[in-house]
């Protein structure tokens, strides 16, 4: 331990921050990860959309307080319910509401429209039972078979990013050991030429493990 507040007392303030800093991350992000990773939900247009119950239905909505995005699914029948903005789409009934039935591709499916649009994936018009409207904002087939059935439920919080992340700070935090060992005399100093390109090095893992854990921390 004395070995270890000698090496850590000869370091210049960058290098404390960059070790602090490493350390931090890895603590600070490890709680969010676990805690992102404890909800679940589904991902449509870019957005993940929060799973919860609501009177006996699932609900899948986007959790922001100036716009609303939801899929909502009545449990007995199936019957889907989609709000964007102040539009509202639906309701969209799947007859084959079974458990089998989430194992089954959409034409076996037969999901059927009552007053809404419903899309393919290119955003093709499948039907429209209400006046023939086009209009963007309706969910896609696909959407509306993954919240009917369960399928494509996701976790966010990609672990293999936090891991790139992660070794990125432990890479780091063995860089500045070296730099602290190379300090203690009876080593060689490091020049000030391979100091510069060791900060510069240092930077990029930090930014890069910062950005590596944001990216991973809105992924499945």
């Amino acid at each position: 331990m004395k070995r270890l507040n000698n090496c850590l007392y000869k370091l210049d303030s960058y290098q404390k921050f960059i070790l602090i800093g490493s350390l931090l991350m890895v603590m600070i992000y490890t709680v969010c990860y676990l805690s992102a990773n404890a909800r679940e939900g589904y991902l449509y247009n870019g957005n993940f959309l929060v799973h919860s119950k609501e009177n006996g239905a699932d609900v899948y909505a986007l959790r922001s307080s100036s716009f609303t995005q939801k899929f909502t699914v009545y449990a007995e029948d199936k019957v889907v319910m989609y709000q964007y903005g102040h539009k509202t789409f639906g309701p969209y009934t799947n007859p084959a509401s079974d458990k089998s039935s989430a194992s089954l591709s959409y034409p076996q499916l037969d999901i059927r429209i009552k007053g809404g649009v419903l899309r393919d994936e290119n955003g093709n018009v499948i039907w429209d039972d209400v006046n023939g409207t086009d209009d963007w904002d309706a969910p896609t087939r696909q959407a509306i078979i993954d919240v009917a059935t369960g399928k494509n439920i996701v976790h966010l919080g990609n672990w293999s990013c936090w891991g790139i992340a992660a070794a990125l700070c432990l890479v780091n935090v063995l860089l500045v050991y070296a730099a602290a060992i190379s300090r203690k005399p009876g080593h060689e100093p490091i020049s000030a030429r391979k100091l510069d390109v060791l900060y510069g090095r240092q930077l990029v893992y930090f930014i890069g493990a910062i950005i590596r854990f944001q990216k991973g921390l809105h992924l499945p």
